[in-house]
């Protein structure tokens, strides 16, 4: 079977509290390396730094957005809202 990335993707260029996030490809339980895509087409290496069937830590590292914005590393604390969507709740 071959290994598929986890992509988690958000409804905004940058994450905050309230940011819908949509799991785009599922990859294998326990993953750690993902990545994140946000509205602008900026796509990101994360880390999933713990998860559980309703909760997510994840680290993103820092990036710039497509207009030249720099956001620095940031962890967020993810919640399930349905089976495929999740919301940014706040910071780890």
């Amino acid at each position: 079977m071959e290994n598929v990335t986890m992509l988690l993707s958000f409804a905004d260029t940058h994450s905050y509290p309230g940011c819908r996030v949509i799991v785009r490809v599922d990859g294998a339980i326990g993953q750690e390396e993902v990545f994140v895509e946000f509205s602008d087409g900026v796509i990101v290496p994360a880390v999933l730094e713990q998860v559980g069937p309703q909760e997510i830590v994840l680290r993103i590292g820092p990036y710039r957005t497509a207009r030249g914005t720099g956001i620095e590393e940031k962890v967020w604390i993810l919640k399930r809202s349905s089976e495929h969507d999740w919301r940014v709740a706040r910071k780890a």
